[in-house]
């Protein structure tokens, strides 16, 4: 009877398997056909073209969601360029986003070398966590493409420095071309430093907001006893989710993770809590205080930035600041309404100074007319 019951689980689970793969490659066909279905005649003609790689999974993220908005406002300000969002070169791809509002079409890379027959002028955009094997993933047709190309100019998305590879992870990438650069999307490490440590000119490219939080925004009174948290892996994550759970015996804790950014943002209006686990200065804070509700991050010198922040009751100096105040800080806030408003309020206001359109129109000038932030101090730079 064991043999067979386990006989039959090794059969199900063989089946659920194979259909979960057969699922995955009707997708991917669904996405490839509607790919081929584009209308490419402005593609075909493009002397100059602007590629912003993203992984091949639909996934709202911040990082992504700004290579997005990038995408869109250089159409603004790069209006003689063919500009294009693709998934990295492989066989993975999508045809579409739909975790948060955008208008962009998905292309595969495929679609670039096949079809840019007239191209002079490439620039190619690649986050940082990819960036030291962005080389290894091309097959040969591709890097003839890239090499064939008169002006490439390959361009690492530094949107967090902590995943950004070192200088020796990224020599593959000079066998394409020497024209590297790096764009930063956190200004407290736009810095000389940072561009002498890689020895690329430097770029600041602000992401920005643009979303109605109005619509949206929930008064104190409103919100429920929720308290919500990043998927963000980190070693005391667990530790603290106690601490909190502890304090809180009343709460409903949860984790945001495969939402849609719709739902994240009517979902987080109505939370009076949330924590980070992941930068500290990202969407979790920011966007929980555009809801009118109050985040708890700890200060992280790379990303907040100002150590002005240390000054709010809800940013801690470190971990342990955290866990052993936050319970104080809590019960502060949730006794006095207006106290939770003023401290929602005023760091809004910290992120409206930081995040602006504007900033971010500016930085995509200076960045295609090649004005870099930062150029290396030995002078060597394309």
């Amino acid at each position: 009877m064991r043999k067979l019951k386990k006989a039959y689980l090794e059969v199900y689970f063989l089946l659920n398997n194979t259909l979960r793969k057969m699922k995955i490659v009707l997708i991917l066909l669904k996405d490839i056909v509607i790919q081929n279905c584009y209308n490419l005649s402005e593609l075909k003609k493009a002397k100059s073209v602007v590629l912003f790689f993203v992984p091949a999974n639909k996934a709202m993220l911040g990082g992504i969601m700004a290579i997005f908005r990038f995408a869109k406002y250089s159409r603004l300000v790069n209006k003689e360029a063919f500009i294009a969002i693709s998934t990295y070169p492989g066989k993975k791809t999508y045809s579409k986003n739909t975790r948060f509002p955008n208008q962009e079409r998905i292309y595969r890379f495929e679609q670039f070398t096949s079809n840019c027959k007239f191209i002079d002028n490439l620039i190619v955009n690649i986050p940082e966590s990819v960036a030291c094997d962005f080389y290894r993933r091309l097959n040969n047709a591709e890097i003839k493409f890239l090499k064939s190309i008169k002006q490439l100019r390959i361009n690492i998305m530094n949107q967090n420095i902590q995943l950004m590879p070192p200088l020796t992870k990224l020599e593959s990438l000079k066998k394409l071309t020497h024209n590297i650069t790096q764009t930063t999307g956190f200004e407290k490490y736009t810095t000389q430093e940072v561009c002498d440590r890689w020895g690329f000119p430097l770029y600041f490219l602000l992401p920005t907001f643009e979303v109605d939080y109005s619509v949206f925004k929930k008064a104190f009174y409103l919100k429920k006893n929720i308290f919500f948290y990043s998927p963000d892996e980190h070693p005391r994550k667990i530790e603290i989710l106690q601490r909190l759970k502890y304090l809180l015996p009343k709460y409903k804790f949860v984790e945001i993770r495969n939402i849609s950014y719709t739902k994240f943002l009517k979902f987080a209006a109505i939370c009076k809590f949330a924590i980070t686990f992941g930068e500290g200065f990202d969407g979790f804070i920011a966007e929980m205080h555009k809801l009118g509700g109050v985040g708890f991050a700890v200060y992280n010198e790379d990303f907040f930035p100002s150590k002005d922040f240390l000054d709010f009751e809800n940013i801690f100096s470190s971990w342990d600041d955290l866990k052993n105040n936050i319970g104080n800080t809590i019960t502060l806030l949730l006794n006095n309404p207006q106290k939770y408003a003023e401290c929602s309020s005023m760091l809004l206001n910290q992120v409206d100074t930081s995040y602006k359109i504007e900033t971010t129109i500016n930085c995509l000038k200076d960045f295609y007319s090649n004005k870099p932030t930062f150029v290396p101090k030995n002078g060597i730079h394309p």
